[in-house]
């Protein structure tokens, strides 16, 4: 008698799909909330609500089932993050007991991997707070300018030439977008 593989796939719960779950949870927030605001106000947010939702279903789909990212294979692993590739039992046959166990922590990484890890993550929260903080003392885009600037040279290792071109286009479109389109007093 031959065995049949399991047709559902394992389900994975790890720290990604935690975070997964919290950024789906905010988006769908900010959807429902975006309702109650008048024609002009909801467009942004209801938009950005609807979109992250639906992106953020697919990334949650391809974390916790890792046999379908062969199926939704335009959900790229790609960003500050992308270098956090786990291995899925699935993927390969030979996955003994202990292996498997691990599976959803830091599986093949030394303990010092992991607290480099951690600290990025802990950077990026340190320079968002930051951020907000520079938001509420300055013009909205001098801190967006400063932060794009700033993040892109130091924590993506761009140019500064690369990193103020991109500081002034994104300044450039919150400009035409929240002065010229919305006429938004910020």
């Amino acid at each position: 008698m031959t065995h049949k593989r399991n047709r559902f796939p394992r389900v994975i719960i790890s720290d990604a799909v935690v975070f997964d779950w919290v950024l789906l949870i905010g988006f769908v927030v900010l959807a429902v909330f975006a309702v109650n605001y008048n024609a002009r106000a909801r467009s942004i947010p209801m938009a950005l609500g609807i979109l992250g939702t639906v992106m953020v279903s697919f990334q949650l789909i391809v974390d916790m089932f890792p046999p379908l990212r062969r199926k939704l294979g335009f959900v790229v692993e790609s960003g500050l993050m992308a270098d956090q590739k786990e291995e899925s039992p699935t993927e390969t046959d030979n996955v003994n007991s202990a292996e498997a166990g691990n599976y959803g922590g830091n599986h093949g990484k030394g303990r010092t991997e992991a607290i480099q890890e951690w600290v990025k993550i802990l950077r990026l929260i340190i320079w968002i707070a930051a951020f907000i903080v520079l938001l509420g003392v300055t013009h909205y885009l001098i801190a967006v300018g400063l932060f794009v600037v700033l993040v892109t040279r130091i924590e993506a290792g761009e140019s500064w030439i690369r990193s103020i071109v991109l500081a002034v286009s994104v300044n450039i479109g919150f400009f035409i977008l929240f002065n010229l389109i919305l006429n938004a007093q910020l």
